[in-house]
């Protein structure tokens, strides 16, 4: 058995990677690199690079037997309600079942397709799936969606209409379908549909990130097994993790503790884990996280996902700050690009800052700047004409967000263009206040300093 293995951590802010020795029980060395959204495999291959050439590491890749990785871009995403909607088909739900299924919290109403069909209780069929109307719904609502999610009623007792719909799907749009009754056998319809819908809906997310560290491995000739931490705290071949990354939502909360738990050796404890993006709160008894099997994400919702019992909360060092009345401040439920961070990477944004101080003109949301994210090819299909062009607009340098602000139609585009990912928008943040108080100095305190002295 090879004697070390590599663990690799994607968060919303950074990207951390470790190298475990196995039979000394050590962790060997830890670095750190700014997660790249869009071009993930830049921050996996920084990471790695420094990891493996540091002299602390002491290993060769040939010694490597494993690379483990965990994330928590997917919980990301959802709290902040970010990613792309999927195409949703339900068959044979009622309208008390709809309702009930919070679908109209992860997808909008157009990309949902209701249906007759399903089956009975007893696996006996309840009504004709009417394949016409799916083949339209993919003609029409749906065109650009690249992720599908299918739930019938009782499917899990017979999951004919599932299947036969599924099929429609993939022959005619090639896209990837998730199907309710392939990842539970909850017999519950609505939180099955919630499950699937959030399978669907991180699935893009996961491969893009399994693809990125694959081709950073590949970079350093690490020819060993890609592992997944899924959120119950076991691990799974990436390959499978990709096709189910529903249950990997927890994944990065589940590698903190199961980590807590090995270098504390404490057997009962609380463990809150503050990143950038959320914070997570979970409790060991007895050496082992408590497990939940119908793990609940976000706003208290249900999934038919077992999982380590995890809360996520919307908030970390680089959720935005903004100021109210008087000395007011408000936490909101979104991640930025902090302004230290922007002023690092973009010389240009300190400079534009500096001169609007200089000129005591237009300090108001003076630090709100916008950006396109790395590797935009991946947006152009997704986009409506007039989007492209807004983003266009934005461009591949920071960009005043007063310049568009001033019309409803823009401040629009820019939202969805934020939630989809395809723009980054700096903000006031928790981060950059540790800059101006010395205990972070990671970008530019100058940055930092300015916002918040003005």
């Amino acid at each position: 058995m090879k004697s070390y293995k590599i663990g690799i951590d994607t968060g919303g802010t950074y990207t951390d990677a470790v190298v475990y020795h196995l039979r000394k029980k050590q962790v060997m060395q830890s670095v750190k690199a700014l997660t790249t959204h869009g071009r993930l495999e830049q921050g996996v291959i920084s990471a790695l690079r420094e990891l493996l050439n540091h002299p602390k590491a002491s290993c060769q890749s040939s010694e490597i037997g494993m690379v483990s990785l965990s994330t928590t871009l997917a919980t990301n995403a959802l709290v902040e309600k970010k990613g792309t909607d999927p195409g949703v088909v339900l068959i044979g739900f009622s309208d008390d079942m709809m309702e009930k299924s919070h679908l109209d919290e992860l997808v909008s109403r157009e990309r949902v397709l209701r249906i007759e069909g399903g089956h009975r209780y007893d696996g006996k069929e309840k009504a004709p799936l009417d394949l016409e109307k799916i083949q339209q719904f993919l003609e029409t609502s749906v065109k650009s969606c690249r992720n599908f999610a299918v739930a019938a009623n009782y499917s899990v007792r017979n999951s004919e209409h599932e299947l036969q719909a599924g099929r429609l799907i993939e022959n005619i749009t090639r896209a990837r379908v998730s199907l309710s009754s392939s990842l539970t056998n909850d017999l519950n319809s609505p939180r099955r549909a919630y499950t699937a819908t959030l399978n669907a809906k991180i699935q893009p997310l996961m491969e893009e990130l399994v693809q990125a560290v694959k081709c950073a491995m590949e970079e350093f000739e690490l020819d060993v097994p890609l592992m997944m931490v899924k959120g119950d705290g076991s691990i799974d071949p990436a390959e499978i993790a990709m096709t189910r990354p529903i249950e990997t939502v927890a994944s990065g909360p589940a590698a903190s503790v199961i980590g807590a738990c090995s270098l504390t050796g404490l057997k009962d404890f609380v463990i809150s884990d503050i990143g950038g993006t959320t914070t997570d709160t979970a409790v060991v008894e007895g050496g082992w996280p408590l497990i939940e099997n119908r793990h609940a994400i976000m706003h208290e919702r249900e999934t038919s996902i077992k999982s380590i019992r995890v809360r996520s909360y919307a908030l970390g060092g680089d959720s935005e700050v903004q100021t109210g009345e008087g000395e007011e401040l408000k936490m909101l439920a979104r991640r930025v690009m902090p302004v230290s961070l922007m002023a690092s990477r973009y010389p240009i944004f300190l400079k534009e800052l500096i001169g609007k101080s200089n000129e005591r003109t237009g300090l108001h949301g003076a630090h709100r700047y916008l950006v396109q994210s790395e590797d935009q090819e991946k947006w152009k299909d997704l986009l409506t004409g007039d989007e492209a062009e807004l983003l266009n607009m934005i461009g591949d340098t920071p960009t005043p967000y007063d310049r568009f602000s001033g019309r409803a139609r823009y401040r629009a585009m820019i939202l969805r263009l934020f939630e989809m990912g395809a723009i980054q928008m700096s903000g006031l943040t928790m981060s950059d206040a540790a800059h101006v108080l010395g205990l972070q100095n990671h970008w530019s305190p100058e940055g930092a300093i300015f916002k918040l002295h003005n």
